[in-house]
């Protein structure tokens, strides 16, 4: 996790120091209207959406992956020449199609059998150097090396007729021997779009197959981690777009990892076809409660008994069905004197391993959750060889970690500090920056 961090010469070891800090200070939050009682939304409804095709490189989705083949399958005919490594993919289910993947480690090429003739030589070959592939280093840096190749586009066979498939193949080296890991990544580039309507204004919504075999109905329900999930997107903030800016991509709060999605102070459900051609929408009827956060807007992402969830506050408060959820992480902004929008991330580290705190709201009440200002500065310093390094960390009032602060979506990465000798004397000063 990236913390303002800086060194600074300082003359004389051994002299005692303190230091100051020109913090950006968070705007206070403007007096609102106390709440009222809650409105009746509109009845149930329900609606069928049709959804299409589209490539994506930039879908957000953990991805899956597929193992090493201990021999050439025997079903193949043709191959590329070569030392290759083979996979196994399968994709859309029971009535999909079986992918086969070579992969030459000394040369860094790949080839899939995406018209499943068990002929390698007549499919399209990719060559990492060539075409533009992604090395990235894993951590710890002697780890290994992860090399993503361009995507892979195909059909799948679905209920009366194909649908296009598109995916990415990383392969991972050992940086010690160069040896290729038995388990290729695979990451889905393509989703499934359409739009619907609720409460008078349209939404669109795209489905990602989130472990990449072919299909997008495969949802986790009341677990700690949602890794390898299939994904919902939808247009959250109403923008019109299914997309993230800088702030809500550390959210990813436009996406969930469950067809029981909480939105509009809606409960909807999502039953989608194995293709995801199709999504059949309908309103859940749920007893409610609300959450009283800090003062200003906010999105609280959460675990629920149905999946991850995004709940947004407005003026401080969202209502929410009654139940018990999680805190994971969330995005809280106000504006100042001039108009200017200012927001802090936050997150709970003990929520990725199922241990974060958590909360019950019950039918009818109001449940007050702490998380966000006042923020709580702690500063660590190490004096060595001359130089002073410096790191200063943030908290909030429900005990996470706060690692940025923005304004108008973009990160302070700087903070103004000056050192004091024993006499109170500015002795240096400087400019803190992330890293």
């Amino acid at each position: 996790m990236n913390h303002p961090a800086t060194r600074h010469a300082f003359p004389g070891a051994g002299l005692a120091f303190c230091a100051t800090f020109l913090l950006v200070l968070f705007p206070p939050a403007a007096a609102t209207a106390q709440e009222g009682p809650g409105k009746e939304g509109p009845a149930p409804f329900a609606t069928t959406v049709e959804l299409t095709y589209e490539a994506n490189d930039a879908v957000p989705a953990q991805g899956g992956g597929c193992h090493r083949l201990a021999e050439r399958p025997a079903a193949l005919t043709k191959t590329p020449e070569g030392d290759l490594a083979f996979f196994a993919l399968k994709l859309g289910g029971a009535t999909g199609q079986n992918v086969t993947i070579a992969y030459d480690p000394e040369n860094k090429t790949l080839v899939a059998d995406c018209n499943g003739n068990n002929d390698l030589t007549d499919d399209m070959f990719l060559d990492f150097t060539s075409q533009g592939g992604v090395a990235s280093p894993l951590l710890p840096k002697e780890g290994g090396t992860a090399y993503r190749f361009p995507p892979i586009e195909l059909s799948i066979p679905a209920a009366g007729g194909t649908v296009k498939y598109r995916f990415k193949c990383t392969p991972t080296h050992l940086n010690t021997t160069g040896e290729l890991f038995p388990f290729m990544e695979l990451h889905p580039s393509c989703w499934m779009r359409g739009k619907f309507s609720l409460k008078g204004r349209k939404v669109q919504v795209a489905l990602v197959d989130g472990n990449v075999n072919g299909r997008y109905d495969e949802f986790p329900v009341s677990k700690a981690s949602f890794t390898y999930a299939d994904r919902i997107l939808l247009d959250v903030d109403g923008d019109g777009v299914i997309a993230c800016d800088k702030l809500t991509t550390y959210l990813g709060y436009e996406g969930f990892d469950s067809n029981f999605v909480w939105m509009d102070n809606t409960l909807l459900e999502f039953t989608i076809a194995p293709d995801g051609r199709s999504a059949a929408i309908k309103e859940v009827p749920t007893e409610t409660g609300s959450v009283r956060g800090p003062d200003g807007d906010w999105t609280l992402s959460v675990t629920s008994s149905k999946g991850l969830w995004h709940i947004r506050g407005v003026d401080g408060v969202a209502r929410v069905p009654a139940g018990k959820y999680g805190k994971q992480r969330y995005v809280l902004s106000r504006k100042d004197r001039e108009g200017a929008a200012w927001s802090i991330v936050g997150m709970w580290p003990a929520a990725a391993l199922g241990k974060g705190p958590t909360f019950t709201v019950s039918a009818g009440k109001k449940k007050t959750v702490k998380f966000g200002p006042p923020l709580k500065a702690s500063l660590q310093t190490q004096l060595q060889d001359g130089s002073i390094e410096i790191t200063l960390t943030m908290a909030g009032s429900g005990g996470e970690q706060v690692p940025g602060v923005y304004r108008e979506a973009d990160r302070v990465d700087s903070q103004n500090y000056s050192v004091l000798g024993p006499d109170g004397a500015p002795v240096g000063k400087g400019t803190m920056t992330y890293g």
